[in-house]
């Protein structure tokens, strides 16, 4: 890659929060920016309308905060509401499957992290990445992975697909 043009067009750098000089900015284009925000606020008031009835919120609600269910998101944009006990009992019985995972006595993702970030220092050195896609990189602070199963309604029979999601990651920004 070739980024000695610009340094914007370089990946994995914090999002610029630069803006030009207030007496810089041509009235027309100030003019243009206030019609634009105050459409978006119009756009955002009528998103926040309710498109269901109090009952139906109530009902979501006590839902949620019914212990004996798991809701969660199904395929195709569905949500699927489970028995709690079956749920755990199908997740306990995937993680223990020793061909496909293996029980660690601590966490991990500490001792990945400092792998990582020595990786990072010798691309640094070595100038493949600058100083900037360094902090960057660095400023990430490892979380544990969530484990969950995500139902697959559409398949059959109904299938609980594992799911480890990372909770902070450079590309998820």
């Amino acid at each position: 890659f070739d980024y000695s043009t610009s340094e914007d067009k370089q990946p994995f750098l914090p999002h610029s929060d630069w803006n030009p000089p207030e007496q810089k900015i041509d009235p027309v284009i100030k003019s243009f920016v206030q019609k634009i925000n105050s459409d978006i606020t119009k756009i955002k008031q009528i998103k926040d309308k309710q498109n269901l009835t109090r009952m139906e919120r109530q009902t979501i609600m006590q839902l949620k905060s019914n212990s004996d269910i798991i809701i969660k998101p199904a395929d195709k944009g569905n949500n699927i509401v489970m028995d709690r006990q079956q749920y755990l009992f199908e997740a306990y019985r995937q993680l223990n499957n020793t061909e496909y995972y293996t029980k660690l006595s601590a966490p991990m993702y500490h001792q990945t992290h400092d792998q990582i970030t020595g990786l990072l220092v010798q691309l640094y050195s070595l100038q493949y990445i600058t100083e900037k896609q360094m902090d960057y990189f660095t400023q990430l602070q490892p979380l544990p992975r969530m484990f969950y199963l995500l139902p697959k309604i559409h398949k059959n029979p109904e299938t609980l697909v594992p799911v480890g999601e990372e909770q902070a990651c450079a590309v998820c920004y």
